[in-house]
């Protein structure tokens, strides 16, 4: 019998069960390199061959992440069911458009430009509307809510075209 989680709906107020920070940045891979945008310090950057899609569908496995300060694979593992709470946080000057490919999400919280890192002491979460962008302001926080409802692999990026190309970028993976 096929696995189905409990449907998260509109503005419903379900707890997380999976919290998960990222640090949004920007960066150099060297000293001649030119700048890159990082998610947790790693820089997306694609294969030519084979893609991700296709190395799990034949090996049943996702190559490692790439290590911290370097460009390659950067995949969030996720379990099919799980609630999550992305908490992003923009340590950039630039404002981020935020897009989460195959599901929407909930904005739970947002901060205003240079307002820092969220503290959930101070600023409760509460689910405001579904979306699937959402903008992180500079030097500012974003906390969205999604269910791992779909199991497969989901491309999480800036829509600001040449930031993904720079390697703003991650990949969400759900396991059944």
């Amino acid at each position: 019998k096929k696995k189905t989680p409990p449907t998260m709906k509109k503005n419903q107020q379900q707890p997380s069960t999976k919290t998960v920070n990222i640090l949004l940045s920007t960066g150099t891979l060297s000293a001649t390199s030119p700048q890159y945008f990082f998610f947790n310090n790693i820089t997306f950057s694609s294969p030519a061959a084979p893609s991700l899609l296709d190395k799990t569908l034949t090996a049943g496995a996702l190559p490692p992440n790439a290590a911290p300060g370097t460009a390659g694979y950067n995949v969030l593992d996720l379990t099919f069911g799980d609630v999550v709470d992305l908490v992003i946080y923009n340590t950039d000057t630039g404002v981020h458009p935020l897009h989460l490919h195959g599901q929407s999400f909930w904005i739970m919280a947002q901060g205003p430009q240079n307002s820092g890192p969220y503290d959930p002491a101070t600023t409760p979460l509460v689910a405001t509307e579904a979306r699937d962008v959402a903008a992180v302001q500079a030097g500012s926080y974003l906390v969205i809510r999604f269910q791992a409802s779909h199991p497969t692999l989901w491309f999480f990026h800036c829509h600001i075209e040449w930031h993904l190309a720079d390697g703003l970028a991650l990949v969400v993976s759900t396991t059944a």
